[in-house]
C-alpha cells in the first residue's frame, strides 16, 4: 500500500500545461519563433550575462587577492624583541606612500603653525 500517491490537482495542473506549451511550440513555424527567441537573447545579454560574468569575476579575483594577501610577503613576522616585523610587500607600499603619507601628516602640523601665526600677528597688529 506504500504505492499509491495522493492526488495532487495542482501538479496535474502544471504537468498538463506543460505538454499543451510543448505542443503549441512544436507546432509553431520557426518564422513565429524568432521574435520571442530574439527578445529572450536581447535579455540575456543586457541583464543575466553581466550579471553572470561579475560573479565569475568577483570571485576569481576574490581568491587570488586572498592568495596574495595569505603569501609570505604579507605574513606577519617578529624580531627578536617580539615587535611585529613587516613583510617585504607592505615595506613596498610603506616606500611608495611615503611622500603622500608625510606631505599629509606635516601639512596639517604646518598649516596650523601658519595659522597660529597669522593669528598671532593679526593680534599684536591691531593695537
Amino acid at each position: 500500500m506504500s504505492d499509491v500517491v495522493k492526488f495532487d490537482a495542482e501538479a496535474m495542473r502544471k504537468r498538463l500545461a506543460e505538454l499543451v506549451h510543448a505542443g503549441l511550440v512544436q507546432m509553431m513555424p520557426e518564422e513565429a519563433l524568432l521574435p520571442y527567441i530574439k527578445q529572450a537573447e536581447a535579455v540575456f545579454l543586457k541583464e543575466e550575462l553581466p550579471r553572470l560574468v561579475k560573479e565569475a569575476l568577483m570571485t576569481k579575483y576574490r581568491a587570488e587577492i586572498r592568495a596574495y594577501l595569505d603569501s609570505e610577503d604579507f605574513a606577519v613576522k617578529y624580531s627578536s624583541s617580539g615587535q611585529p616585523v613587516p613583510g617585504e610587500a607592505v615595506k613596498e607600499i610603506i616606500r611608495q606612500l611615503t611622500p603622500e603619507l608625510v606631505q599629509q601628516l606635516f601639512g596639517e602640523v604646518v598649516l596650523g603653525a601658519v595659522q597660529n601665526l597669522r593669528s598671532s600677528m593679526m593680534a599684536t597688529t591691531r593695537y
